[in-house]
């Protein structure tokens, strides 16, 4: 007997031939999965197994994602990413270690992530929140860091 798929496994309970769409529950695992791999790749080194499993667990999820759909539009406030109108992420209690507020705060509003971004270009978003996490008042603002990276897979506003 076969076990009963996984919510978050590429095509669960799809019937063949239409595209699955992504549910609010798959976008809330991959910014917790975010989130996790923004404090490993802050914390630790890369060749830390903590560091790996996170971006690891973060690439699995963003490859499920990919299923269903070829990008996800996330809105950004203070303290929540909403998708689709509904706050799917929050992280208000954290002050400036939260991850909303981390990209709100520097005038980002808005982001896609399209399929592709669990390459390098998630690489370099994880670098660029890192910089901007430790920067000084006279560094570079997160816009100026994500305008650098020239992200093929990321678009934001």
């Amino acid at each position: 007997m076969t076990p009963p798929a996984s919510p978050f496994s590429p095509g669960a309970g799809v019937p063949a031939g239409r595209p699955r769409e992504v549910g609010t529950a798959e976008v809330a695992e991959m910014l917790k999965l975010m989130a996790r791999a923004v404090r490993a790749h802050q914390l630790y080194m890369a060749n830390n197994p903590m560091h790996a499993r996170a971006l690891e667990s973060l690439r699995d999820s963003l490859t499920c994602l990919w299923a269903g759909r070829e990008l996800v539009e996330l809105r950004i406030t203070e303290d929540e990413f909403l998708y689709d109108g509904e706050a799917v992420f929050t992280e208000g209690s954290r002050g400036g270690e939260s991850l909303p507020w981390t990209i709100y705060k520097d005038g980002i509003r808005s982001f896609e992530i399209r399929s592709g971004f669990e390459g390098r270009d998630l690489v370099k978003f994880l670098d660029a929140l890192k910089t901007t996490r430790n920067r000084g008042s006279d560094d570079d603002d997160l816009v100026t860091l994500f305008w650098e990276c020239d992200f093929a897979h990321l678009g934001y506003g």
